[in-house]
């Protein structure tokens, strides 16, 4: 049976920042921006309702919880995700040490990159 070779190179570790980064840009500018346009309850597709109905009430109450809880979470999300692809960036500098990531020490990186691992410098 043959070995796989794996190399994780220079062009390929920025195709990855690059992929992170349009995906926190993504989240930052198109998900996270909503209008604030309101819904016309007017329009005749909507049937008039009653904040009396408990059903109604009840579910309105969740989704604005749920609402709120998902939109916080994804700006912990945004944020979590700028961090890291700044750590990204920042570890970049490790190919001046080798040209092939996959065969180098996670020892070596870690303790040459400890913004990228979560540890304090």
């Amino acid at each position: 049976m043959g070995t796989t070779t794996t190399k994780f190179d220079k062009g390929r570790y920025e195709m990855l920042i690059a992929s992170l980064a349009g995906n926190e840009n993504t989240l930052s500018q198109r998900i996270m921006i909503q209008s604030d346009t309101a819904v016309d309850f007017r329009d005749p597709q909507f049937l008039p309702g009653s904040n009396n109905w408990h059903p109604a009430s009840y579910l309105a109450t969740q989704v604005k919880a749920l609402s709120t809880s998902v939109f916080d979470r994804l700006g912990e999300v945004d944020t979590e995700l700028t961090t890291f692809v700044d750590a990204l960036k920042e570890a970049k500098k490790v190919f001046e040490d080798t040209d092939d990531l996959a065969n180098y020490s996670a020892t070596k990186f870690a303790e040459k990159f400890p913004n990228f691992t979560g540890a304090k410098p």
